[in-house]
C-alpha cells in the first residue's frame, strides 16, 4: 500500500498539468486623478497611461472625472474596455508634442488591439495633434463618446482607419451614438474628413452626429471595406444608420465613397435613415473611382454599389455626384493585321440607388462615366432615384445616366422642411411627403434618424425624418407682475412657438375664478378685482393638436378696505342703563319717632353693541371704541345701598354733580377695560377694544365691573381683513339714561 503512494501522486500530477487552464478573471483598474502615482495594490492608477500599461486581455479602465493630459495612448491587448465612470466628465487629450500624434491608437496593425472599447469619453487634440482616435485594429467600438478637433493646425481626420498592417486581414469597426466634430484651422484650407474609413476594414456608423467645419473636407469618406470570407468578389458594406453628417466648407461633400485606382476591393454602402447637409456647391453623396494610367498600369478599382434609404438630402449644390473615371489597362494588340481585338474587362462601374429618399439640391446630380475605346471597355455609372422627391430627373445615357422610378414628387424646399437655411431637414407638420413611404420594410431602421419610430402614423414617411407631431413651447410675459386691485394687467402669449408651424390657439386662465379667455394673437389683458398671489396659466395649441402650458405668478395687493356697520345701537337712540328697585319698611320707632328702611337695588341692564363687517378676502377683527362725551346728574350705582332715614331728623340730601361736559379740549375719556374704567387719553388716539366676529357679525356687551355714568356716548367701529387693510371707523352717537 506504501509503495503506491508515490505512483498515485505522479498520477495526480500530470492529470492537472494536462487538464486545461482556467481562464484568468477580468480585471478593472480604477483611474483617479487624486491617487499617488502609479498602480495600488488595489489597481487604482493616477494616470490612463498606467493603467493601460497594467491591463491585459479583456480587463477594463473606468476613468472618474477629470481632464487628463497623456502622451499617446496605444492600447494593444485585446477586447480592453476604457469607460468613463462619469460619462461626458472625462475629458483626454494627447500632451504629446509630435505632429500630428493621436490622443488613442487602438492596436499597432498586428492583429493586437482588436476588441478595443471606448465609451463615454470626451477626446480631443492639442493644436499639433493628429486624430483624436486612430484605429490600427478591426472590432472596434467607439460609443457614447464625443470626438472633437478643435482649433488643431493640421490636416487629419477626426477619427481614422488605418488598416494597412499585415495583422488586419479585414473586419469592422463601429463609431454608435457619437459626436464627431472636425473644427481644425489649418494655415491653408484642408480637405481631411470627419471620419476616414479603412481599406480592408468596414465602417459602421450608427446614432453618430458628424459635423466638419470650412476648413477641412468631407464628412465621411469611405475608401474601401472587408470581404465576405472566401469571396474576392463580394463587399462587406459600410453601414451608416441614422444620424446627420453635416459639413460647412461650400465644396465639401457629406459622404465620399472612392474606389482607388489599384484598389480591386468591390466597394459598397448602405445609408439608412440618414440626413446629408452638404456644403453649398458639394454632394450629399460622392462616388468616384479613380482613372489610374491607361498607357501605363490602367485601374483595378473596385466597382462602387451605394443603397441609399430613407436619407433625406438637401441644401447643397446637388444630391448626388458619380463619376466612374476608371478605365483599365488596354487589351494586348493582335500580331495579325485585321485581327479582332478583344477589349479588357470594366472596372470602377459606380451604381446607386436612392429609395424612399428626399434628394435635393439646387441643380441636378451629375453622373459621368470614362467612354472606354475600342480596346478598353469604359466605366459606367447609373443613379437610380426610386419612390422619392427629388430634384432630379430622368436622362444620360445607358453608360451614365440618371433614372427616376416610381411614385416620385418634387416639392420645394420650403414646403418640406422646417428651416433648411439653418440646416433644419425636419419635415414640416404639413409637409407633402408624409405617410407616403410604404410599410416598414424588414432589415431595415425600425427608426428615423433621431430614434423615432419609423412609422407613427398609416405609413411611414419619405426621407430620413419620420414627422411627430412636436409639442410646442409656451412663453408668457407680462407688463407687470405685480398690482393693486382693480388695476389691469397686459399679458403677452406671443413669445410662444412651435417648431412644426404657427400655433393656433392660445387659452388663458388668471387663477382668480374669472372666466377663461381664449385668443389667437396670443395677447390679452385682465383686470383682477380680488387681492391675492394668483397663478396665469396659458395653454397652447398647435395645429397638430399638441399642447404646452406656461405660468406668470402675480400679486394682487388688497387696497380695498372692510365694510363695517353699526346696527345697535340707532343713531340718537336713548338706552336705559339700570334697573333700579327700591324697598322701603317701617322699623320699630324709638323714642316715639318713626323710623323708615329703604333699601334701594341698582343692576346694569344688558347693553349689547351689534354690528357687521365684511370683506372678499375675509374680516380678520373688529375693533370698537366707546368715549363718554357728557354725563348726566345722576345717583345711581351699581349695587345695593341700605339707608335708614330716621323721622323729623331727615334732611334732604344733595349732591352737585359737576358737569362733564366734553369739552372743547385734546382730551377725551374712552374705555379702558385694562384699567375697568373710562381714562384719559387724545381724542386723536382712541383706545380700540376686540371684539367677537363670526359670520361677519359682530357683537360686544357692557361689562359690569365698570362704572357706567348716564350720559351722551359716541360708539365708533373699525375692521381690518385679512391681508391688514383697516377701514376708516363708522360712528353713532346715543344716549345712556
Amino acid at each position: 500500500m506504501h509503495g503506491r503512494t508515490p505512483i498515485l501522486a505522479a498520477s495526480s500530477i500530470l492529470a492537472a498539468l494536462l487538464s486545461p487552464a482556467a481562464a484568468a478573471a477580468a480585471t478593472t483598474f480604477t483611474v483617479d486623478p487624486a491617487a499617488p502615482a502609479g498602480c495600488s495594490g488595489a489597481n487604482v492608477c493616477r494616470t490612463i497611461t498606467e493603467a493601460n500599461a497594467k491591463v491585459a486581455d479583456g480587463d477594463t479602465i473606468s476613468i472618474r472625472a477629470g481632464a487628463y493630459q497623456e502622451p499617446t495612448i496605444a492600447v494593444t491587448k485585446n477586447d480592453v474596455t476604457l469607460v468613463a465612470a462619469d460619462p461626458g466628465k472625462v475629458a483626454v487629450a494627447t500632451s504629446t508634442t509630435t505632429a500630428n500624434a493621436p490622443t488613442f491608437t487602438l492596436g499597432d496593425g498586428t492583429g493586437a488591439g482588436r476588441g478595443t472599447t471606448l465609451r463615454g469619453l470626451v477626446v480631443g487634440v492639442p493644436a499639433t495633434g493628429g486624430p483624436a482616435v486612430l484605429v490600427e485594429a478591426a472590432g472596434t467600438l467607439v460609443d457614447a463618446s464625443s470626438l472633437q478637433r478643435s482649433g488643431a493646425t493640421s490636416d487629419q481626420a477626426v477619427y481614422a482607419v488605418d488598416d494597412s498592417g499585415s495583422g488586419i486581414t479585414g473586419g469592422t469597426n463601429t463609431v454608435r451614438s457619437s459626436f464627431v466634430v472636425q473644427l481644425a484651422n489649418p494655415a491653408e484650407a484642408g480637405a481631411a474628413p470627419g471620419l476616414l474609413g479603412g481599406a480592408k476594414t468596414s465602417l459602421v456608423m450608427e446614432d453618430t452626429t458628424v459635423v466638419v467645419g470650412e476648413k477641412s473636407g468631407a464628412g465621411v469618406v469611405l475608401p474601401g471595406n472587408d470581404r465576405e470570407a472566401g469571396s474576392a468578389r463580394t463587399a462587406v458594406p459600410n453601414r451608416i444608420t441614422r444620424g446627420t453628417i453635416l459639413t460647412q466648407k461650400a465644396t465639401a461633400n457629406a459622404v465620399e465613397v472612392l474606389s482607388g485606382a489599384a484598389s480591386a476591393v468591390p466597394k459598397a454602402t448602405v445609408l439608412d435613415s440618414v440626413v446629408l447637409s452638404p456644403g453649398s456647391d458639394g454632394a450629399g453623396l460622392r462616388a468616384a473611382s479613380a482613372a489610374g494610367n491607361p498607357a501605363l498600369q490602367g485601374s483595378t478599382a473596385g466597382d462602387i454599389a451605394v443603397t441609399a434609404r430613407h436619407v433625406s438630402v438637401a441644401g447643397g449644390g446637388r444630391p448626388f455626384a458619380l463619376d466612374a473615371a476608371a478605365l483599365p489597362m488596354p487589351a494586348p494588340l493582335s500580331a495579325v493585321p485585321g485581327s479582332p481585338v478583344t477589349p479588357s474587362a470594366p472596372v470602377g462601374r459606380i451604381a446607386v440607388t436612392a429609395d424612399r429618399s428626399i434628394a435635393h439640391g439646387r441643380a441636378a446630380s451629375t453622373v459621368a462615366a470614362a467612354a472606354g475605346n475600342q480596346t478598353q471597355a469604359g466605366s459606367s455609372a447609373r443613379l437610380t432615384v426610386k419612390d422619392s422627391d427629388t430634384t432630379d430627373n430622368s436622362g444620360g445615357t445607358d453608360a451614365a445616366g440618371t433614372t427616376v422610378t416610381g411614385a416620385t414628387t418634387r416639392t420645394a424646399d420650403d414646403a418640406l422642411f422646417r428651416n433648411l437655411a439653418a440646416r433644419d431637414l425636419h419635415l414640416k407638420a404639413s409637409a407633402p411627403v408624409i405617410d407616403k413611404a410604404g410599410a416598414q420594410v424588414a432589415g431595415e431602421s425600425a427608426t428615423d434618424f433621431e430614434g423615432q419610430p419609423r412609422i407613427t402614423g398609416a405609413a411611414s414617411d419619405t426621407g430620413a425624418d419620420e414627422f411627430l407631431d412636436s409639442a410646442p413651447v409656451a412663453s408668457l410675459k407680462a407688463d407687470r407682475a405685480a398690482v393693486n386691485q382693480g388695476e389691469t394687467i397686459a399679458f403677452d402669449a406671443t413669445g410662444s412657438s412651435d417648431i412644426d408651424g404657427p400655433v393656433a390657439r392660445f387659452a388663458f386662465n388668471f387663477g382668480d375664478g374669472s372666466p377663461a379667455e381664449e385668443s389667437t394673437t396670443g395677447a390679452t389683458s385682465h383686470q383682477f378685482t380680488k387681492a391675492g398671489a394668483f397663478t396665469v396659466v396659458v395653454g397652447v395649441l398647435d395645429s397638430g393638436g399638441g399642447t404646452a402650458v406656461a405660468t406668470l405668478p402675480v400679486t394682487v395687493a388688497d387696497v380695498n378696505p372692510p365694510s363695517v356697520a353699526i346696527t345697535a345701537p340707532k343713531a340718537s337712540s336713548r338706552i336705559r342703563l339700570f334697573n333700579v328697585r327700591v324697598l322701603r319698611k317701617a322699623l320699630k320707632p324709638v323714642g316715639g319717632r318713626r323710623r323708615t328702611r329703604t333699601t334701594t337695588t341698582t343692576t346694569l341692564r344688558r347693553v349689547l353693541f351689534t354690528g357687521t363687517a365684511s370683506d372678499e378676502a375675509g374680516v380678520r377683527s373688529v375693533e370698537l371704541s366707546l368715549r363718554r362725551v357728557s354725563v348726566t346728574r345722576s345717583k345711581a350705582k351699581v349695587g345695593r345701598v341700605v339707608r335708614t332715614v330716621t323721622a323729623k331728623r331727615r334732611t334732604a340730601a344733595r349732591r352737585t354733580a359737576a358737569s362733564a361736559r366734553a369739552a372743547q379740549s385734546a382730551t377725551c375719556a374712552f374705555l379702558d377695560l385694562k384699567v375697568k374704567r373710562f381714562a384719559g387719553r387724545s381724542c386723536g388716539k382712541p383706545i380700540f377694544l376686540n371684539v367677537a366676529v363670526k359670520d361677519d357679525k359682530w357683537a360686544f356687551r357692557l361689562k359690569k365691573d365698570v362704572a357706567y355714568r348716564l350720559g351722551l356716548y359716541v360708539l365708533s367701529a373699525r375692521a381690518t381683513d385679512v391681508n391688514g387693510v383697516v377701514s376708516a371707523p363708522v360712528s353713532t352717537t346715543f344716549r345712556l339714561r
